[in-house]
C-alpha cells in the first residue's frame, strides 16, 4: 500500500434513546444504558523512510463521525464514558508488528454542534498523550456531559498526532456512550 493517508468520510449514525428497557443485558455500569459505536475504519498506508525521517500524519486521519439522537425519553446526562483506540483485522500483519501505535504521539476528540449558529463550543471528549503501546489503547475521558449538544446534533472530530508508521495498518476508536435517564 503506497497511497498517502488521506481522510475519509463518515454517514451520520442514528442513535436512539428511546427507553432503557432496549437495553438490557448491558452490563453493570453507573449509567441507566450504555450505547456502543465507533468511527469508521482507517487503513493507513505505512513507509519506513517516512517514519524514520518523523514525517507527520495529517491532523483529521480519524474520520468526522456525525451522530443524531433521537429523544424519545428525557435523559439526564449523555457522556462519553469509554474510548479506546484498537487494530483491526482488515490489516493482519499488524497485529504482528510489538508497538503497533508507536507511530503514534496524542489523540484529541472533541465533540462540536452541528446546528447552524449554535454558541456551544467545541469540547473536548477524551485525549491521549505519549506513544501508547499495545494493540488497543484506552484513551482519557473528561466527563462531560454531551446533553447539549446530543439535543442539537453533534459531530464527533478527532486530531491524531504522529509520524506515518512505518508499517501498513488498519484502526478505530470504540466509543461506549453511557446515558443517565430522568
Amino acid at each position: 500500500m503506497n497511497a498517502p493517508p488521506g481522510k475519509l468520510s463518515s454517514p451520520p449514525r442514528t442513535l436512539a434513546l428511546l427507553a432503557p428497557f432496549l437495553f438490557l443485558g448491558v452490563g453493570c455500569s453507573a449509567f441507566d444504558f450504555e450505547i456502543e459505536d465507533s468511527t469508521d475504519e482507517v487503513v493507513l498506508a505505512g513507509n519506513p523512510g517516512l517514519y524514520a525521517v518523523g514525517q507527520p500524519l495529517p491532523p483529521d486521519l480519524i474520520p468526522d463521525t456525525t451522530f443524531e439522537f433521537e429523544l424519545g425519553q428525557e435523559p439526564a446526562g449523555v457522556y462519553l464514558h469509554e474510548a479506546v483506540l484498537r487494530l483491526t483485522p482488515t490489516v493482519p500483519t499488524a497485529t504482528l508488528v510489538e508497538h503497533p501505535f508507536a507511530f503514534v504521539s496524542g489523540i484529541d476528540l472533541i465533540v462540536v454542534s452541528t446546528k447552524a449558529g449554535s454558541t456551544l463550543a467545541p469540547l473536548a471528549l477524551a485525549t491521549l498523550s505519549g506513544n501508547p503501546d499495545g494493540q488497543q489503547v484506552p484513551l482519557a475521558v473528561t466527563g462531560e456531559n454531551l446533553l447539549p449538544y446530543v439535543r442539537e446534533g453533534f459531530e464527533l472530530q478527532s486530531e491524531l498526532r504522529g509520524r506515518i508508521p512505518a508499517s501498513d495498518l488498519s484502526f478505530r476508536v470504540d466509543l461506549v456512550i453511557g446515558v443517565d435517564v430522568l
